[in-house]
């Protein structure tokens, strides 16, 4: 019987050697676990933050791309308000130095004219001798420019009719007498 109780012994013994290290494995194991799950907790956050910080820049990136879009187009506006500008300038310039131009000449012919009378002494034929200076210059005429049609008062309207009627019957006026010439 010593032998069974010695057998019986070492079986008890050799059973907790086993569970002491089963019992040693289940807490690594639980302890694993436990890292585990924080460490699916930590990942599970930060890819919850990458994630909504991804569609943070994707919608930042939208918003500049809609900003960068408007300043395209303020950009082509500037620069074609910019050129614009620069035609209007040349093609005021060349009107202002026309009209220079004529200023000059007009002071000129002024200038003649008042030395010629003062030359011939009467100031009776200056006024004469300026009309048919003038009128043998040529003109150049510039179209009017056409501007859209704005809502005029009735009154407005009627003064221009007879303006026109009185404007008519003169130049009827002036075709008979050439008729009757």
């Amino acid at each position: 019987m010593d032998t069974d109780v010695d057998l019986l012994a070492k079986r008890m013994e050799k059973q907790k050697a086993k569970l002491k290290e089963h019992t040693t494995l289940v807490e690594m194991t639980e302890k694993r676990a436990r890292t585990a799950d924080q460490d699916r907790q930590s990942a599970a956050r930060e890819y919850d933050r990458l994630k909504k910080r991804a569609k943070q820049a994707k919608e930042e990136a939208r918003r500049l791309s809609r900003e960068a879009k408007r300043a395209q187009l303020r950009l082509e506006a500037g620069e074609s308000d910019h050129d614009q500008a620069e035609k209007e300038l040349k093609d005021l310039a060349k009107t202002m130095a026309k009209r220079q131009q004529k200023l000059t000449k007009a002071e000129s012919t002024l200038a003649a004219a008042q030395a010629e009378d003062r030359a011939s002494g009467g100031s009776s034929g200056s006024a004469t001798s300026t009309r048919a200076d003038a009128s043998t210059t040529p003109r150049k005429r510039t179209p009017a420019k056409t501007t859209p049609a704005k809502r005029t008062s009735a009154k407005r309207a009627t003064s221009k009719r007879t303006t026109a009627k009185r404007a008519s019957s003169s130049t009827a006026k002036r075709t008979t007498a050439k008729r009757s010439r």
